[in-house]
């Protein structure tokens, strides 16, 4: 099904969006289960196999950046009681200079059992000054096989290089044990394949310059063996795909130069009609296109422009999404709109906007397992406005959305946790500030949506009166206090977002700017500065609180959310509300307008306003 997108602005006095209570019990979709607190930016999460006897998936987490120290890498009961995960094990593993942590988010996965223990393990790549592609095993975070580009050839000498790319590969040399490739940036800009129970590497192959991504194939190549395909950037721009079995020297299949960075590739099911593995590659160029490559000799199937200059940051497929029999793609860019290509011929099946805040970008995207009964996968997204989007797979209709007061950079579905038999969520943030409660990983209540959605769990209302903005918070179940933050929304920061997009552009086409200096730039974009309005925090009581801002202006628009305070300390927060008081708040008539989210609504959807006092009301709903 074909789906347009539009803009709305809907004309009422609050906004309604479901959050997470700090309890684990009794979860809604789209209520947190529980969270972590990580170092610094969560790059990557994974779900593994019980690993502390509980019968329960547990989860993996990789949170790192620039000058961050102690473990990076850690294991969380998936059974934790809440609100804060119980840690089972967690590591700093040695490697390269500094043992860094990884950065992208490739750099981490869990992956079939390489150590014999009949349990599944986890592979991790690290930057900055670690440079070191690792298996660990999965029971207890040991190191079973490291590869260090700072000291460990080939090439020769060593050449060192970010780990930006791991992948579990299957059996590439034919010895019964399990392999896996990896790839670095500069200055290695290669991509490896590995026996870690050996010991051994397989081959190494360089490809001009950084290696971002990779996705392993079936046999494409007729060897009978497991494939790779690479996605290179900055000034090689390419896919390659390289056979995995044979060695020192590897033998590529074929290579397709790309005319821009290729930062995302992805396995696909047969596509073009061989029966074999296609390829799909996300690429920075003016239009944002995404490719649909022949898995047996790189030619394009498909190409499909996501926008101007809205670089493809991930392409994930999903399953038959429109019905047509194909798996088909999902979609992550620059632009703040999730987004789904049919996998046949790259048209649209739907697209579907969220927030503009910081932009709004979708840089995170996954596939969830079908949460509402249809029989087709649905798509999670992660925007720069702070929100985890769940959508419907076949229509891009909104399922749930959380707030969680940060860029996501990870986003994708998990086994089920909390065990009522529906697929959960996970998702990782940003740390902008050097502090909580940035740099954390989620884990969010998928659900089961096949009967409907019941109520939000919280309301956030804000009400215009003739003594300010009334602000009422609804369905805090178990916040014992909150605080009310506020900043001024409207399209000024919109504007900004966009302007500062736009000199990226600008930086990059003239070659000032590399691809990698570009996405450091666009996260460290400043985001908004929320004001605390209350000095002391406010009392919940039978999940709800009241506050009234007095300092409101006539004529500027306003968000306001409510900092929601738990036991021990952890800050949450509601939906934001906005509102703007028009003219003279002592005499004018009140207004108040919101851009609809996610945008388009959904088919039905339900405006609810109080009024302070009676008097006639005017709602209007427009494209």
């Amino acid at each position: 099904m074909n789906r347009t997108f539009r803009f709305l602005a809907v004309f009422l006095a609050f906004a309604v969006l479901p959050l997470a209570a700090a309890s684990p019990l009794l979860a809604a979709p789209g209520d947190l289960i529980w969270f972590f607190q990580g170092i610094q930016d969560v790059y990557a999460i994974d779900d593994i196999e019980d690993v502390d006897g509980d019968q329960v998936p547990d989860i993996v987490v990789e949170s790192f950046d620039a000058g961050a120290t102690g473990d990076h890498l850690s294991c969380l009961s998936g059974a934790s009681p809440g609100p804060a995960a119980t840690v089972l094990w967690s590591t700093q593993p040695p490697g390269g200079l500094s043992s860094s942590g990884g950065y992208g988010n490739e750099c981490m996965t869990v992956a079939p059992d390489m150590t014999g223990d009949g349990r599944e393990d986890v592979l991790l790549g690290t930057a900055w000054g670690g440079r070191t592609a690792y298996l660990l095993d999965g029971l207890s975070g040991a190191v079973h096989y490291d590869f260090d580009t700072y000291a460990d050839s080939p090439p020769y000498p060593a050449t060192s290089g970010w780990v930006y790319t791991v992948e579990p590969a299957g059996d590439v040399d034919a010895d019964g044990s399990p392999d896996f490739f990896f790839a670095c940036g500069s200055d290695n800009d290669g991509a490896y394949c590995v026996s870690p129970i050996e010991g051994v590497f397989l081959w190494y192959q360089p490809m001009g310059d950084a290696v971002f991504s990779c996705a392993t194939l079936d046999d494409v190549n007729g060897d009978g063996r497991p494939d790779g395909a690479f996605g290179v950037g900055e000034d090689a721009d390419a896919v390659w795909v390289v056979a995995g079995g044979g060695g020192p020297t590897p033998t590529v299949v074929w290579t397709k130069p790309m005319p821009g960075s290729v930062q995302t590739v992805a396995r696909i099911a047969d596509v073009s009609g061989d029966g074999l593995n296609d390829v799909i590659a996300g690429t920075w160029t003016s239009t944002g296109n995404v490719y649909a490559l022949d898995g047996t000799d790189g030619d394009v199937l498909w190409t499909a422009p996501i926008g101007s200059y809205q670089y493809i940051m991930r392409v994930v497929p999903i399953g038959d999404a429109d019905g047509d029999g194909y798996e088909d793609v999902a979609v992550g860019s620059w632009d703040n709109r999730a987004v789904v290509l049919s996998g046949i011929d790259g048209s649209l099946v739907w697209d579907t906007r969220v927030g503009t805040l910081n932009g709004g970008d979708v840089w995170a995207i996954g596939r969830v397992s079908d949460t509402n009964g249809d029989g087709i996968d649905d798509v999670v997204a992660g925007s720069f406005d702070y929100h985890v989007y769940l959508f419907d797979g076949a229509t891009g209709d909104s399922l749930w959305w959380y707030n969680t007061g940060n860029r996501l950079y990870f986003v994708n579905g998990v086994a089920d946790v909390s065990g009522n038999g529906s697929p959960d969520v996970v998702a990782g943030t940003q740390m902008l500030t050097a502090g909580p409660p940035g740099g954390r990983a989620y884990l969010l209540e998928g659900g089961d949506i096949s009967t409907g959605v019941a109520g939000p769990s919280l309301v956030c209302r804000a009400l215009a009166g003739a003594d300010g903005v009334r602000l009422r918070l609804e369905g805090a179940r178990d916040f014992p206090f909150c605080h009310v933050d506020r900043i001024r929304s409207g399209e000024e920061g919109s504007r900004a977002a966009e302007s500062f997009k736009q000199e990226l552009f600008d930086a990059l086409a003239m070659g000032s700017m590399t691809e990698a200096e570009a996405i450091a730039a666009r996260r460290l974009t400043p985001g908004p500065v929320w004001t605390r309005l209350t000095d002391r925090s406010i009392p919940v009581r039978a999940g709800g609180a009241e506050f009234v801002d007095r300092t409101a202006e006539p004529g500027v628009s306003y968000d306001y959310r409510f900092a929601l305070l738990a036991a021990g300390g952890e800050e949450f927060y509601s939906p934001t509300a906005s509102i703007r008081l028009a003219g003279d708040p002592r005499g004018a008539r009140p207004e108040a307008s919101l851009a609809a989210r996610p945008n388009p609504v959904n088919p039905r959807t339900t405006i609810e306003f109080v009024l302070p006092s009676p008097g006639k009301v005017r709602i209007a709903v427009f494209t």
